[in-house]
């Protein structure tokens, strides 16, 4: 009686330790798949392209507005603004290099905290209100720079017009970090622009007579 007893709670005790081994290595696959799970999401949202679409929006001297491109002329009596949608949740920085070369980051705007850079995918009109030409005829110079990850380059900058020095280094950061854009789709009112990688820059130029 006592020997089929003890071979009982053999049996009992083998299969309780089979039981909880079989349970600790399914958490362990678990804990494996899981984590499969995500570097794959996120390997997966790399090689996601990284895109922007952009427009122009003048203001003519009559008043009257129209999205433009800017691939034609302006008045130097026109007043615009930049319409800016990125394709992704990211970082957004815009500059304008005018007729004078001044350099001048139009956003995010220097006076607030940097995390303002941050955007979501949808629409900005940047900035809120109107921006002019010079009287002179000339080239104003826009760039667009959209990013997963926040640039340092442009974090802390004292004011919205740069000193040249500090220009100078942040043009020179714009040349050596160039993309390729791997996509152009232009809707005649808007133009969609993508390249790979986590960094895409884009410069337009507008010309005014």
């Amino acid at each position: 009686m006592f020997k089929k007893s003890h071979s009982k709670i053999f049996l009992v005790s083998i299969l309780l330790i089979f039981i909880s081994s079989t349970v600790y290595f399914l958490s362990l696959r678990v804990d494996v798949t899981d984590s499969s799970i995500k570097k794959t999401e996120e390997v997966l949202k790399e090689r996601e392209p990284i895109g922007l679409k952009y427009s122009i929006l003048v203001r003519k001297g009559r008043g009257e507005e129209k999205y433009s491109l800017g691939k034609e002329p302006y008045s130097s009596r026109d007043l615009f603004k930049l319409v800016v949608e990125p394709s992704q949740e990211g970082y957004l920085y815009v500059l304008r290099e005018d007729t004078k070369k001044n350099l001048l980051l139009l956003f995010p705007s220097p006076d607030v905290d940097a995390s303002r850079a941050l955007v979501k995918r949808s629409s900005i009109s940047i900035p809120n209100d109107w921006l002019s030409f010079e009287k002179k005829p000339g080239r104003d110079r826009i760039i667009f720079i959209t990013s997963t990850k926040p640039l340092g380059i442009f974090g802390g900058l004292p004011a919205d017009l740069l000193d040249k020095p500090l220009a100078v280094k942040v043009l020179d950061w714009i040349k050596e970090n160039a993309t390729k854009a791997s996509l152009y789709q232009d809707d005649t009112t808007s133009m969609l622009i993508q390249a790979k990688g986590n960094l895409l820059i884009v410069e337009i130029f507008l010309d005014h007579k």
